[in-house]
C-alpha cells in the first residue's frame, strides 16, 4: 500500500496547510456562484471534510503525479460529489440518524424506494428576482432607487476587474513571466474549471478569431478575383473578335433599328431581349427574360347547373318521366335535346365535388283519393315526410335504417312554397333542399376525370319512385262541339260557334294529372290527309302547337256524338278529354269573336264528314247490334270511327255508332256498337251520317308538373393568375 504520510516535497506541498486552504477557498467561491448565496455552518463543515477525504485517497492512487494533476483531480472530484450533496439537502430535511436507522432498517421496499427517490431528486434553486429600479411614487420608505443602481454598478466593475485580474495572471503563466502562482495554473491546466473563471474570456478570443479568419478569408477572395479579371484582360487583347451574326439583318446601321413591336407589328415575338452592345439606353426591367415557374399553380371553379325534366324527347320517350331520367354531358355535335334524355354542351373535366343544391317539385296529387262522394282531396309531397334523391353515378352520400336510404345521394325535405292563385287546381310549386345536411360527393385527392351520365330518381320514403304515371298523353282527336251539345258548358255559343277545343287522349288520366290552369305543350299533331289541304288547316296547326303551350280550361269526357260530351271526371276522377278555348282574334283591337279561319276550317270538316244516305231506306237500330246505310262512294270514313246517326226529316230520331266497314267503292257503310237510341224507327227514310271524332295523332305534355334540379359542379383548373409576368418589351 502507497505511503501518504507526509515525507516527499510533493506530498508536502500536497498535504500543506497552504494547499487545502486554497482548494477550500476556490471551491467555497465556485458554491457560492452555483447556489446564489452563502453556505451555512454545517455546509462548510462538509465541504471541509469531503476535500481532506478526497485529497487523501487521490494521492493514495496517483503518488507520482504532479500536485497540479492532484489538485485537478480533487477539484473534479469534490464538485459532483459536494453538489449532489447540497440537493439532497434542499429536497429533505435534517434528521437524525441514529433515530431512524432502525426505521429505514425495518421499512418496506416501497416505501424506502419513496424515500430515495426524495432524497436524489434534484430541487433547483429559484432565480433572483431582478431588481426594482422603479422609483416608489406612493411610500417614502425602502432603499433609494439610485442607490440600488449603484450598488449594482459596483458588483459588476468588481466582478470585471477579478475577471481582468484572472485573465492576466494566466496570460502570465503561459507565457512563463514570474513565479506561477498554484491557483493560477490549477486553473490553466484544468480545461473543466476554467470555464467556470474564464468563460467571457474564452467566448471573446474566440469570435475575435473567427472575425479574422473571415476577413482574411474575404481578402484572399478579392485579390484572386482580381487576378482573374487582369489575366483576362490580357488575353481578351489577343483573342479574336469574331462578327456579330445580326449584322446580317441589322447591316452597318451606326444605330439599332426599333424592335418589330415597336414599328407596329403585333406578332413579333416580345420575349426576345437585346445584348448590351446593340442596347441603345439603360437596361430597364422588361428586357430580363424570366424563366416560367416549375410548379403548377390550380385554382377552383364552381358551375351551376340546372335540370329540366321537359328538355327530355317526351314525344317518342315513353320509358322515362319527370321523376325518373337521365341527363347526359358533351352530346359531341348535336344540339341539346336531340336524344331522348336531357343533354348539355358542356364537359366538366377534374371535377373535385358534386353537391346537390334543391329541387323544385310540383304540389300535384300522385293518388286519386275517393271518398263516399268526393275525389277532390289532393294527395301530394306534403303527405311525406322526407324524399329521397338517388344518382347511381354518384354512388351514396348517407346510410340509413333501409335500402333506399343506404343507396340515396340524398334526402330533401320542404323549404317554400308558392303558387299562382290558391283557388285554383293548379297547386304551385315547393323547393325541396337537403336542410342541414352535406348533400355532396368529394373527389379528393385525385379529382374525377369527367362525366358522360347523371340518373335523377326521385323517390318516396320506401325506395318507390314518387309517381310512377306519366306527364305526357297521346292525342287521339280534336273535337269543336257546336251549340247543339247540351251536355256540356263548353260549346258553340252566339257568333262563336266553335269557341272550344276538345282533346281527347287514347287513355283515360287523372284529374289531377292534368287540371284547371296547367299549360300544355303539343307536338307533332296531325289530322285526316283529307283535311290537309283544307282552308285554316295550317293555322290550326300553328295554333295547337305554339312553343309557349296553351292554358288548359277544364277537363271532360266526350264520345263523338253531338251530345256526347261531359264536363268534368267520371266517378273514378278520370277523364279523357282537355279542354281548351279557340283561337279568338287580338282582344286589343277590341274585337270578341274567333278568328275566320277557325270556321272555314270547321265548316269544311262538317261537309267532308257529315253525309247522307243515297235513299230512303228502314232500319231498326237496337243496343249494342249493327245496321248497314248506303252512302256515296270514295268518302274518307275508317273503321274505328264514332259516328252519330239521325233521320233527316225527324232529326229527334238517333243514335251513336262505330263504323265497323266502310266499302269505298260501294258506299256500303256497317255501323257496329249501337247505344243511345233515341225515338223511333220503322219507316223508309233518309238518313245523315256525321263523323264524331276526326282521327288525329300528336302528343301532349303538361309543363306545370316538371321538376327542375340544381346541382353545383367544382372543377380543378389552371391558374393562369399564377403565371401573369411583365412582357419582355423594349420601349
Amino acid at each position: 500500500m502507497t505511503d501518504i504520510r507526509p515525507g516527499t516535497n510533493t506530498q508536502a506541498q500536497f498535504f500543506a496547510p497552504t494547499n487545502e486552504t486554497m482548494l477550500d477557498r476556490l471551491l467555497y467561491s465556485d458554491f457560492q456562484r452555483r447556489t446564489g448565496g452563502e453556505l451555512n455552518e454545517k455546509q462548510k463543515e462538509r465541504l471541509v471534510k469531503t476535500v481532506k477525504h478526497y485529497m487523501t485517497e487521490i494521492y493514495a492512487k496517483n503518488a507520482g503525479q504532479p500536485i497540479q494533476y492532484l489538485n485537478k483531480e480533487v477539484l473534479t472530484s469534490v464538485v459532483p460529489d459536494f453538489m449532489g450533496y447540497l440537493r439532497r439537502s434542499a429536497g429533505t430535511k435534517e434528521i437524525d440518524v441514529e433515530a431512524t436507522s432502525d426505521i429505514a432498517l425495518h421499512a418496506d421496499v416501497n416505501s424506502r424506494f419513496g424515500q430515495l427517490q426524495n432524497e436524489r431528486q434534484e430541487n433547483r434553486q429559484a432565480a433572483p428576482i431582478a431588481p426594482d429600479f422603479r422609483v416608489d411614487l406612493e411610500s417614502d420608505s425602502g432603499l433609494n432607487p439610485l442607490s440600488r443602481f449603484e450598488e449594482i454598478k459596483r458588483i459588476r466593475e468588481a466582478e470585471a476587474a477579478r475577471e481582468a485580474e484572472t485573465a492576466a495572471a494566466m496570460a502570465a503563466a503561459r507565457q512563463g513571466q514570474g513565479p506561477p502562482n498554484l491557483e493560477t495554473a490549477i486553473v490553466s491546466s484544468d480545461s473543466s474549471m476554467g470555464r467556470f473563471v474564464d468563460s467571457d474570456v474564452d467566448f471573446r478570443n474566440g469570435a475575435e478569431a473567427a472575425r479574422q479568419r473571415d476577413k482574411l478569408a474575404l481578402i484572399m477572395r478579392d485579390a484572386e478575383r482580381a487576378a482573374n479579371q487582369a489575366a483576362m484582360a490580357n488575353g481578351a487583347a489577343s483573342r479574336p473578335i469574331f462578327p456579330d451574326a445580326r449584322r446580317v439583318l441589322l447591316g452597318d446601321a451606326p444605330t439599332i433599328p426599333l424592335p418589330p413591336r415597336s414599328q407596329g407589328i403585333a406578332s413579333a415575338n416580345p420575349t426576345l431581349a437585346l445584348a448590351d452592345s446593340y442596347r441603345d439606353r439603360p437596361v430597364l426591367p422588361q428586357d430580363i427574360l424570366k424563366p416560367q415557374d416549375d410548379i403548377i399553380s390550380y385554382k377552383e371553379n364552381e358551375h351551376n347547373l340546372f335540370v329540366y325534366s321537359a328538355d327530355r324527347d317526351w314525344v317518342n320517350n315513353t320509358a322515362e318521366n319527370r321523376y325518373n331520367f337521365s341527363l347526359n354531358f358533351d352530346p359531341a355535335n348535336n344540339r341539346p335535346g336531340f336524344g331522348y334524355s336531357p343533354a348539355t354542351n358542356i364537359k366538366f373535366k377534374n371535377i373535385t365535388r358534386v353537391e346537390f343544391v334543391k329541387a323544385i317539385m310540383p304540389t300535384e296529387s300522385y293518388d286519386v283519393l275517393s271518398t263516399y262522394n268526393s275525389t277532390d282531396l289532393n294527395v301530394n309531397i306534403f303527405s311525406f315526410p322526407y324524399l329521397q334523391v338517388r344518382i347511381p353515378e354518384l354512388n351514396t352520400n348517407g346510410h340509413g335504417t333501409n335500402d333506399g336510404l343506404n343507396n340515396a345521394f340524398g334526402v330533401i325535405s320542404y323549404d317554400a312554397y308558392w303558387t299562382s292563385d290558391s283557388n285554383a287546381k293548379n297547386r304551385g310549386y315547393t323547393r325541396m333542399i337537403p336542410k342541414f345536411l352535406k348533400c355532396q360527393k368529394v373527389f379528393y385527392p385525385t379529382p374525377l376525370s369527367t362525366l358522360q351520365k347523371l340518373t335523377f330518381e326521385i323517390q318516396r320514403p320506401d325506395g318507390t319512385l314518387v309517381s310512377t304515371s306519366s306527364d305526357t298523353l297521346t292525342i287521339s282527336a280534336v273535337l269543336m262541339p257546336t251549340s247543339s251539345a247540351s251536355t256540356t258548358n263548353y260549346k258553340g255559343s252566339g257568333s262563336a260557334t266553335y269557341e272550344w277545343i276538345w282533346l281527347q287522349t287514347s287513355t283515360y288520366f287523372s284529374k289531377f294529372m292534368v287540371s284547371q290552369g296547367d299549360r300544355i305543350v303539343l307536338k307533332n299533331v296531325g289530322f285526316n290527309s283529307v283535311l290537309q289541304a283544307s282552308p285554316g288547316f295550317n293555322d290550326l296547326i300553328n295554333y295547337l302547337t305554339s312553343p309557349q303551350g296553351i292554358l288548359v280550361s277544364d277537363i271532360g269526357i266526350s264520345t263523338g256524338a253531338i251530345n256526347g260530351y261531359t264536363d268534368g271526371s267520371n266517378a273514378a276522377g278520370y277523364s279523357n278529354s282537355i279542354i281548351i278555348r279557340n283561337s279568338f282574334q287580338d282582344p286589343t283591337t277590341g274585337a270578341t269573336t274567333i278568328n275566320q279561319w277557325v270556321t272555314t276550317y270547321a265548316n269544311t270538316v262538317a261537309n267532308t264528314f257529315t253525309k247522307a244516305t243515297t235513299g230512303s231506306t228502314t232500319i231498326t237500330p237496337a243496343a249494342g247490334g249493327s245496321v248497314s246505310l248506303t252512302l256515296a262512294t270514295g268518302l274518307t270514313y275508317a273503321a274505328g270511327m264514332p259516328v252519330f246517326v239521325n233521320a233527316s226529316v225527324t232529326t229527334a230520331n238517333n243514335f251513336t255508332g262505330v263504323v265497323t266497314s266502310y266499302t269505298s267503292a260501294t258506299g256500303v257503310m256497317v255501323i257496329g256498337s249501337i247505344a243511345n237510341i233515341n225515338g223511333t224507327f220503322g219507316g223508309t227514310v233518309a238518313y245523315t251520317v256525321t263523323a264524331g271524332t276526326i282521327p288525329s295523332t300528336g302528343r301532349l305534355i303538361n309543363m306545370n308538373h316538371q321538376i327542375q334540379i340544381i346541382l353545383r359542379v367544382i372543377t380543378r383548373d389552371m391558374d393562369a393568375a399564377a403565371h401573369l409576368r411583365p412582357d419582355n418589351l423594349q420601349a
